[in-house]
């Protein structure tokens, strides 16, 4: 049972959203988006995407892209029926959105029209966007992270753990014994599905607050999913509440109502007034509870203090125990009697906020629990992954649970004495209300209030937004990204303001690199991945006490982001372990993922901020201590960062810190604190305008346009500069350039150390070896014996198996008929009978994704392996998942071991320095990057050498870099399958049980001179017909370069759900398999209200999705152009007067031949469409025409041939507008197919169209005579 509401907590989460809108509105809603004023903050999203009934024949064919596309939910609201949405506009046209989904109260603006929020599913969203006379504004839901993939039923058993042996694993167990850390006074906040403190467990983590008369639990429901609005009610002579047929209703936050089955029996329960409260529960997550609740009012007339809950359900509130507004709020009933609880309805009361504005407006954040009666908040986890999440974190491990096969345990949390302040922000989506409020911020009469202190320390997000389309700013330039580095950084909103520490599950969409998801890129957050926790027994009867943490797991996502950042931070065991769960499931589950990783690492967080005291306010340093202490796993940074969390060397770091050299005792070594500004002093530039649209315009649009809050406080762009960091960002050097190594090394140990090296460490490959074997589904298991010294030399061995895709999903369904995994274990033939049995096998790591390759790694190989006697033993698996028919697959297993060898291209002088006790120095380096370096990522570590009491000590810190590239050759490096990172090929990874982000990315950067360049054309190459490449291209401003299918965001259109997306390729012109990607990004857009014009010389980065990976050979090898498309432009301004008419002319050279009847099933005549698109103030005439004729290959296309003009009226004010042309251009020898469920292949409804723009600001002013 706990298992299934693990993965409960997924399938619920996971709905769909309607497709687009037919192509007759759609440039009706381009004319929304795009023509606004230069200073408007409208926003008017619009859904892509399709249901998911994957398996309709003619499902793709019939899917409504409209190339037009605008920032979706795609991969939140696409999987999910809760999309939240805010109304504004007349009453007429609310009334009517509210026959098509849940609005809340209306209010009436000053402005005379009026405003409603709401909840909707995909279908009604896309009715209300085409609803006439309101804006709708949609915003993206966060999903939990909570399990990496599903294993078969029958692997399972090998991934169990529990709490106890994952927090000993990671020095938890050891910073208790031996210095006592606990956590204790600090708070950690929780923002997820809610928190179950009914649960034994976690009561005692909950807190209190007491002001101005009000009592109630420290958390916060964000999303009002739970208030019982109270009817008042008198008992009859019998003593029975005569409710029976009466209907109550819950704030949802949508209205619901529930009618009451019978009466219920008050009896004797004390009421002064005589009046009682009553009211129904509609609680939904694991079972569905209409329970009912009763307030009286005991001392004193009306005020209601005294709550009643039929937990045992027999309307009889007399048998429940009283449940007092200043005693225990939790909710929750051991019926069996058996000393555990066996229900929960989780707090009575704790704060909400007002979502729906049901009690006021603008809202604001209410005490749940009102003493009039009229309404009660009820606090309750709907999933059961907030609580998992809060008892890795904190659960005081006090029940004991039989769990087999390891008998009766306890759960302990890594910070058993922290303080959890729980706040439910997954409901639908409300997470910036939920991170402000955490952050000490509040919601007065409209406006934004610093309280004068952080309610928490640190904040754990184990959830992330899946779809990197879901904003107009690529991942780590979104908006949650940069509200999140706000809110890290002191001073930010107010002077006073500390900041907090953001502690964020990365995902798992891995093994590709390029996979942290939103907003795990924010440079600010500690970024968690998944480490293995397998602690393996070997079948269900036979338990090894040997497990290992010492690994990396296959889906723990990798870096770099797309500013070239290595990321995540740290990792924790992510494998599935034994945690705390809601009481109503048991108290206990298997709980995994980075969901689980990230609230450790929080745990361990709490502890340092418990061990540095008063000593240090900087929730970064918290952060430097966490990632300066971590455990080396033998991994590169783009996997492991600095590697696995370490509690007790974190603790013993912050005591050395606090109180100079403390924790040098306990540890037996001083840990040095490693620091440079070098990392955000390269970050900032790349940052500084997406931080400057998105905190100061769009997080000030969205507060107002959404909840009303006007007049915030003070919106600034935090100065990243003065933030230090353990980890080195170099930034973007083009060959041939040199840039400068700064770091500061600081002793807070009690005695001397002697620095005496620096080095740069890069991963070479030692070996490779290729294996080829096949598995059936009769035997299902082929397996490979390796004698482990050939691994001895060796920092991490990486193990690749793939399969064709002709054996992954063979009818062509896009449903993976068969599944694969690798796993790799210790072998020791004990009784020497040469039969691997499994009281014999330690699981080291493993892989079982569904997808064409697996990747296993092996890390810190020479410790693992020296001197052992057995074997490394890997298995091949064939898990049939939908046919039963049987098959052999043949597969191909490749064995790459690799070492640490020294970095040429960094240059550290040598060096032997003391540094004292409270001292520092500063190291010095150099990097040169050769002339003909190619583009992308580079990483590393610097290793610092040391001695203290003549004894060798090294130091390692994280590095990346990125290498710039100019027009031309974009992959100037062939494949190298013995690289770890290849920017020459990409190796699959995709995962359909994962989601967007899932397959392998690849990053590089280009530098545009030219400032005539409209267009950027890049195309990418192939050789495996099954293969798909996606492109995307984002501009130097962050957005992608270009909001349309074809141009900066690429064909990401086609994703269909999870980590599935559909077959589409590029046509060489006559063979349908084109084997290559070609889009043209713009230099010159126009996204939402926000607009990028060029500026050279600017560096755009293009990131290349391996979506769908053939699997015929394991490294793909990819090639790679782009080119600068030139013409004339329009002015950069125009002035004219009000009533004046002047020209807006441009111009644009294709480099192709333009058809002038294009075979498309939309758009059958013209070659050329012209859009002049301007705001609403100014007109452009004309503002659509159709050229019919075929124009030859590199023709300049003018606007002067249909004599576009823009018109300004004479009644328009004064100020700046825009005003754009797109030309929507038929290119035949481009055109796109696509592969129908069942493996027909067809052309793209709106194949071959691409789209361009250029675009200009009006200046309306009286001119001079």
């Amino acid at each position: 049972m706990p298992d299934s509401i693990v993965k409960g907590c997924q399938t619920r989460l996971k709905k769909t959203a309607a497709a687009a809108s037919p192509v007759v509105a759609i440039l009706l809603i381009w004319m929304l988006i795009i023509t606004i004023p230069a200073q408007s903050l409208s926003v008017s999203p619009v859904l892509q995407g399709q249901k998911e009934e994957l398996f309709d024949p003619n499902k793709i064919k019939g899917i409504n892209h409209e190339g037009f596309v605008t920032p979706t939910l795609a991969g939140i609201s696409r999987d999910d029926e809760r999309i939240f949405f805010s109304l504004t506009g007349s009453l007429v046209g609310i009334e009517e959105a509210e026959r098509l989904a849940s609005v809340g109260r209306k209010t009436r603006l000053e402005t005379g029209e009026y405003r409603a929020v709401g909840l909707a599913n995909g279908s009604a969203v896309t009715a209300l966007l085409e609803l006439p006379g309101i804006s709708v504004k949609l915003k993206p839901r966060p999903v939990p992270v909570d399990l990496g993939p599903v294993l078969a039923e029958e692997n399972q058993v090998f991934l169990q753990t529990t709490a106890f042996k994952v927090k000993e694993a990671i020095g938890g167990v050891r910073a208790f014994n031996e210095v006592g850390a606990t956590g204790a006074g600090v708070r950690v906040a929780v923002i997820d599905s809610g928190v179950d403190f009914g649960h034994p467990d976690l009561k005692d983590a909950l807190e209190y607050v007491d002001r101005d008369g009000i009592r109630e639990p420290l958390v916060l429901d964000a999303d009002e999913s739970q208030v019982l609005q109270l009817s008042e009610n008198v008992a009859n002579a019998d003593g029975f509440l005569s409710v029976k047929g009466n209907i109550s209703t819950v704030f949802s936050p949508a209205a619901v109502e529930v009618e009451a089955e019978s009466d219920y029996f008050v009896g004797s329960i004390k009421s002064v007034s005589g009046t009682y409260r009553f009211g129904i529960t509609h609680i939904s997550y694991f079972l569905k509870y209409n329970i009912g609740v009763l307030l009286a009012d005991p001392e004193f007339s009306g005020d209601y203090t005294a709550a009643y809950v039929d937990l045992n359900q027999n309307h009889d509130f007399t048998d429940d125990e009283q449940i007092g507004y200043f005693s225990d709020r939790t909710a929750s009933a051991d019926l069996d009697e058996d000393g555990f609880p066996d229900i929960s309805l989780g707090l009575l009361g704790g704060f909400f906020f007002d979502a729906y504005s049901w009690f006021s407006f603008p809202p604001r954040v209410l005490p749940g629990w009102d003493r009039d009666g009229n309404y009660l908040s009820i606090f309750y986890d709907y999933t059961g992954h907030g609580t998992a999440v809060a008892g890795a974190l904190a659960s005081r491990g006090g029940s004991v649970f039989d769990i087999e096969p390891f008998g009766e345990v306890t759960l302990p949390g890594i910070a058993p004495g922290a303080k959890i302040v729980a706040i439910k922000g997954l409901w639908m989506g409300n997470i910036n209300i939920a991170m402000l409020w955490a952050a000490g911020f509040d919601f007065v009469s409209g406006r934004l209030l610093y309280t004068g202190q952080p309610r928490v320390d640190i904040v754990n997000n184990s959830w992330e937004i899946t779809n990197i389309l879901s904003d107009t700013f690529a991942p780590g330039f979104d908006i949650t990204s940069m509200v999140l580095n706000s809110l890290s950084s002191p001073g930010e909103f107010h002077d006073d303001f500390p900041g907090v520490l953001f502690v964020q599950a990365a995902g798992n969409a891995g093994f590709g690199y390029g996979t942290v998801s939103i907003p795990s890129t924010a440079s600010l957050a500690l970024s968690v991945g998944d480490s293995t926790s397998t602690h393996a027994y070997a079948n269900v009867s036979s338990y090894s006490s040997v497990g290992n943490f010492e690994d990396i797991l296959a889906f723990s996502p990798r870096g770099p982001t797309a500013t070239g950042e290595g990321k995540p931070e740290v990792v924790a065991p992510g494998d599935r372990a034994a945690m705390t769960m809601p009481v109503t499931g048991g108290g206990w589950g298997w709980f995994g993922g980075s969901s689980m990783a990230a609230p450790l690492a929080a745990g361990v967080g709490a502890l340092v901020k418990e061990a540095l005291g008063a000593a240090s306010e900087d929730p970064q340093e918290i952060k430097r201590i966490i990632e300066l202490s971590a455990t080396d796993l033998g991994y590169s940074p783009l996997i492991q960062g600095s590697g696995r969390v370490d509690a007790f060397a974190a603790v013993s770091l912050a005591k050395m810190i606090a109180s100079n050299g403390q924790g040098e005792e306990a540890y037996g070594q001083t840990i040095l604190e490693v620091t440079t500004k070098q990392t955000m002093n390269n970050l900032s530039p790349i940052l500084s305008r997406a931080l400057s649209l998105q905190v100061g315009i769009t997080f000030r649009s969205n507060l107002e346009q959404l909840w009303g809050i006007v007049d915030p406080l003070r919106l600034s762009i935090p100065d990243l500069t003065k933030v230090e960091s353990s980890k080195l960002f170099m930034g973007r050097i083009a060959p041939g350039e040199r840039s400068t190594v700064n770091l500061e090394v600081s002793n807070h140990g009690s005695s001397m150390i002697n620095v005496t090296g620096a080095n740069a460490l890069k991963y070479s490959a030692v070996s490779k070896q290729t294996f080829r074997g096949q598995v059936s589904t009769e035997s299902s298991i082929t397996a490979l014996n390796l004698d482990p010294s050939q691994f001895q030399s060796s920092d991490l061995t990486r193990f690749n198996l793939n399969v064709s895709f002709k054996d992954f999903d063979l009818r062509e369904m896009y449903s993976n008929d068969f599944s694969y995994g690798l796993w790799v274990y210790y072998w020791t033939d004990e009784n020497s009978n040469t039969v691997a049995e499994p009281e014999e096998l330690l699981l080291l790591n493993y892989s079982i994704l569904d997808g064409t390759t697996q990747e296993v790694t092996v890390g810190r190989s020479i410790q693992k392996f020296e001197g052992t006697e057995g074997m490394i033993r890997v298995q091949v698996e064939m898990i049939p998942s939908t046919l039963s028919l049987n098959r052999t697959t043949p597969f191909t297993l490749t064995v790459t071991s690799y070492e640490r060898t020294i970095d040429p291209q960094i240059i550290f002088p040598r060096i032997v320095s003391t540094v004292s006790s409270g001292d520092k120095i500063q190291l010095n380096g150099e990097l040169t990057v050769p002339d003909q370096q190619g583009t992308g990522p580079r990483e590393g570590f610097v290793e610092i050498s040391y001695q203290e009491y003549g004894k060798n000590e090294t130091h390692l810190v994280p590095y990346t870099y990125m290498v710039v590239g100019s027009m031309g050759t974009l992959v100037d490096e062939s494949s190298n399958e013995l690289l770890l990172y290849d920017p020459g090929s990409v190796r699959g990874a995709f995962n359909w049980n994962w989601r967007y982000l899932s397959g392998d990315w690849r990053i590089y950067t280009v530098v545009v001179d030219d400032p005539s360049t409209f267009a950027l054309e890049v195309e990418f190459q192939w050789s495996d017909p099954d293969t798909v490449v996606d492109v995307i291209t984002i501009g130097p401003d962050g957005q992608y370069a270009g909001f349309l299918n074809g141009a900066g965001i690429g064909f990401g259109i086609w994703h269909l759900s999870s980590g599935r997306f559909a077959w589409h390729q590029t046509s060489n012109g006559t063979d349908p398999v084109g084997l290559r990607s070609v889009t043209f990004p713009h230099t010159n857009y126009i996204v939402n209200q926000y607009s990028y014009r060029l500026d050279t010389p600017a560096v755009f980065t293009v990131l290349i999705h391996e979506v769908l990976h053939g699997g015929s050979m394991l490294s793909e090898p990819i090639s790679g152009t782009v080119k600068a498309h030139t013409s004339e432009l329009m002015p950069t301004r125009i002035t004219m007067a009000p009533g004046e008419t002047v020209p807006a002319t441009s111009s644009i050279r294709i480099p192709y031949e333009i058809a002038a009847s294009p075979e498309s099933p939309v758009f059958t005549d013209f070659s050329i469409r012209f859009l002049g698109i301007t705001t609403t103030s100014i007109g452009a005439v004309p503002s659509t025409r159709d050229v019919r004729r075929p124009y030859a290959i590199n023709t300049t296309i003018s606007t002067d041939s249909i004599g576009l003009k823009v018109h300004a009226p004479s009644y328009i004010p004064l100020g700046d507008e825009l005003v754009a042309n797109v030309l929507i251009v038929s290119i035949p020898s481009l055109r796109t197919y696509v592969r129908e469920f069942g493996g027909e292949v067809f052309e793209y409804r709106l194949s071959p169209l691409y789209y361009f723009q250029d675009w200009e600001y009006v200046r309306i002013s009286f001119l001079p005579p």
